[in-house]
């Protein structure tokens, strides 16, 4: 288990049972051939279980429970190039950048979007397989 310090924590949708869903649509939508590795997104938490990949844009502003913790969805995580390398190699091995801008567009500030940062606003313990249930 870990405590959740009172920082910014990144907040992905991954569905573990459906091929990593958000990760997986990326990948399905550039052509990547096998599993595209999501740590390439250097995510603090990912959520198994969501319905549709990019779920976690339709949480802006609510507050999620995540185990003991509840975290407030802020704005969606502007992506670079770093993302374009595989995490285990350093090496470029998918165009991430261009098949989010062809599937998800460029945002006014010209920023290519891919997850969303979250504040936590009541620290508690959070371990893997804790329920990620999002508040009214």
């Amino acid at each position: 288990m870990t405590r959740m310090a009172e920082t910014l924590a990144r907040i992905y949708a991954l569905n573990h049972r459906n091929a990593l869903e958000s990760v997986a649509e990326l990948a399905r939508r550039g052509e990547h051939e096998g599993t595209l590795d999501p740590g390439r997104f250097r995510m603090t938490i990912e959520i198994e279980g969501v319905s549709a990949p990019h779920e976690e844009d339709t949480w802006a502003a609510r507050r999620v429970r995540v185990g003991g913790a509840v975290i407030r969805v802020d704005v969606p995580v502007p992506r670079c190039v770093v993302t374009t390398l595989d995490p285990a190699t350093g090496l470029r091995d998918f165009p991430t950048l261009k098949v989010i801008r062809d599937y998800r567009g460029i945002n006014a500030d010209r920023q290519l979007e891919f997850g969303v940062y979250a504040e936590v606003v009541e620290p508690g313990e959070v371990s893997v397989g804790d329920l990620v249930e999002p508040l009214p």
